[in-house]
């Protein structure tokens, strides 16, 4: 089997982590699969712990190391993504999902997400 690449979205790597059973069981064996390559954007990372900075999420601290632990690769953010920013419609509203979009349009990979939003965009949504 070929290996593929998915980039992550928030709500679905929080899902997974927490084994909660919002997380669609196709979403959940694409995820789980070893053959696939789960990438997780530092832009995730960092909407995470903004949110729980201000109260919006409770997550143990660490959670980038529990992250790394379930075989995820982090994914930087470079030139490339930003520059891609500007030629998005604004479809969606969250600067947090639109460099998500941008990432996933400049890798030329798809994005595991159930945000109906993302589906707008030049972008394969694997839902």
């Amino acid at each position: 089997m070929e290996n593929k690449r998915y980039l992550i979205d928030t709500h679905i790597l929080l899902w997974y982590l927490s084994g909660d059973k919002s997380l669609p069981i196709n979403l959940f064996n694409i995820i789980k699969d070893k053959n696939n390559e789960i990438l997780v954007s530092v832009v995730v990372l960092w909407e995470i712990l903004i949110k729980k900075n201000i109260g919006k999420l409770e997550i143990p601290d660490g959670i980038e190391i529990y992250i790394e632990k379930s075989g995820f690769e982090f994914i930087s953010l470079d030139v490339e993504h930003v520059i891609n920013l500007s030629g998005l419609q604004s479809y969606h509203k969250d600067p947090f999902d639109r460099i998500l979009i941008a990432q996933a349009i400049a890798e030329d990979i798809p994005i595991i997400s159930t945000d109906s939003q993302i589906s707008k965009y030049k972008v394969e949504v694997i839902s």
